[in-house]
This record gives C-alpha cells, structure tokens and sequence, in this order.
C-alpha cells in the first residue's frame, strides 16, 4: 500500500484526506486488522492489487 515496507508506514499513506475519501474510510484501521487482512492475500490478490495502482498511478 503505497510503497509502505511495514504497517506502521501505512500511517503515512492515511493522513491523506483525499485517499481516505476515496476509500471511504473515516479512520486508519487497527494494525492487526491490516495484518489479518494481509495475510489472507494470495499471490493474485498481489497482482491485481499492483495492477490496480499502475492503473491509479497513470491517471493522476
């Protein structure tokens, strides 16, 4: 998520206004809830999430 290399680096991502209206999230979700969802992600998940944030990316 957004080139974060740990979960307490995901912080920096959500102080974003704009992407957590995009989200639509109104707060940063627990760490370990992150971790959960996390490692429930398979190698697809993976690659359709970094295919996701070249699409992203090239708009903006």
């Amino acid at each position: 998520m957004g080139g974060a290399r740990a979960l307490t680096g995901i912080v920096t991502v959500w102080s974003d206004n704009v992407f957590r209206r995009i989200s639509g999230w109104g707060s940063i979700p627990d760490d370990s809830s992150l971790g959960r969802l996390f490692k429930s992600f398979t190698m697809r998940h993976v690659s359709e999430m970094e295919t996701l944030n070249h699409a992203l990316r090239t708009r903006i």
